[in-house]
């Protein structure tokens, strides 16, 4: 049985059953009988929890996976109008605010199509994309090295400074906010594109906040410019 999900229905199961047992023999005043290859369920055993997740498989609903997947489907049909995939954004999005279902986007292969809707025609596309790609960064050092590995900083940056709506600028601000703070590598690539003077050669820390407040602020007025101009 390799669905984790069935495992932990299997062992929820198993528990449950045990525990009845066990209150039953209490009741009739004997004690509960323990076989010689199992042990007793004690309170300071952790009990298997009933997830949604282990739901899932046991109503035979679609998994996180299965939603993250079909989600993405929806926003690359172009037989989905724009309303339609807003909602499926707003539903990827959710999912990945897991941090299992961020790290499982890489598994899925999903990265690439989501970089892709951040050169999206449609502005709530690329809104949307920077914000699931802040979403599966945030606090979460394993999305934040593929986010660098993959180019991505480079493309909130060039979003961040340039694009002409000024919600795709807030997300991919936001995005990169949470790309690069304790994360040195992501910091240095995003100094590096904007190419400030200002910055380059002085060892910027990503563990200093004010250090990467530094920038995202700059951005974020920059950005308040463009709207204002």
């Amino acid at each position: 049985m390799s669905d984790p999900r069935l495992q932990n229905l299997l062992r929820w199961g198993i528990e449950n059953s045990e525990a009845s047992r066990a209150t039953t023999h209490a009741d009739d005043g004997a004690a509960p009988s323990i076989s010689n290859d199992t042990q007793p369920t004690t309170e300071a055993q952790p009990r298997t929890q009933l997830t949604p997740e282990v739901l899932s498989a046991l109503l035979g609903g679609p998994s996180d996976a299965d939603l993250m997947r079909e989600s993405m489907t929806a926003l690359h049909n172009p037989e989905v109008d724009l309303s339609a995939k807003l909602t499926a954004f707003d539903n990827f999005h959710d999912l990945i605010e897991q941090i299992d279902n961020a790290n499982n986007i890489g598994p899925l292969q999903l990265w690439e199509p989501l970089i892709k809707l951040l050169s999206a025609d449609e502005p709530q596309l690329r809104a949307g994309a920077a914000a699931s790609v802040g979403a599966a960064v945030e606090n979460n050092i394993k999305g934040q090295q593929t986010v660098c590995e993959q180019g991505v900083l480079p493309k909130l940056v060039g979003l961040a400074k340039d694009d002409t709506d000024e919600q795709v600028r807030k997300k991919a601000i936001g995005a990169l906010s949470k790309g690069i703070r304790n994360y040195q590598s992501g910091l240095d690539q995003v100094v590096q594109t904007l190419g400030d003077e200002r910055w380059i050669g002085r060892g910027l820390k990503a563990g200093e906040m004010s250090d990467c407040d530094e920038v995202i602020d700059d951005l974020r007025k920059q950005s308040k410019q463009k709207a204002s101009a």
